[in-house]
């Protein structure tokens, strides 16, 4: 975070001992599981206000993909534009569901003949 005489800015830090390692590409694991990382990058780059900054991120998101870990760069601009998507839309509330109130049943004998 850094202070300028009109604003606060924010840029992303990486430690200097960050790999730009994930799970391969061509590795046997589900896509979902492959693009995981890559799904936290980009959130992080769309909802914190780095300005100009995000297209560097993005740049950055690219290459990590592309050449450490054997990622297409269509893959990457569909999770980038489902992210964008998803985060544009607001979520509409869901349906608010009442408790069913559960009876609790005496011990007449014929009522648990019936349920015998």
């Amino acid at each position: 975070m850094t202070r300028n005489p009109t604003k606060l800015g924010i840029s992303i830090f990486c430690k200097p001992t960050s790999t730009d390692t994930t799970i391969n590409f061509y590795s046997n694991h589900p896509l979902e599981h492959k693009i995981t990382a890559y799904r936290f990058h980009m959130e992080r780059m769309f909802t914190l206000p780095l300005g100009e900054q995000w297209q560097e991120e993005w740049e950055s998101i690219k290459q990590i993909a592309s050449n450490s870990n054997n990622y297409p760069i269509n893959i990457l601009q569909k999770l980038k534009q489902r992210i964008k998507r998803k985060l544009s839309c607001p979520t509409l509330p869901s349906k608010i569901v009442t408790p069913t109130p559960y009876r609790r049943l005496g011990k007449s004998p014929i009522l648990s003949n019936k349920l015998t």
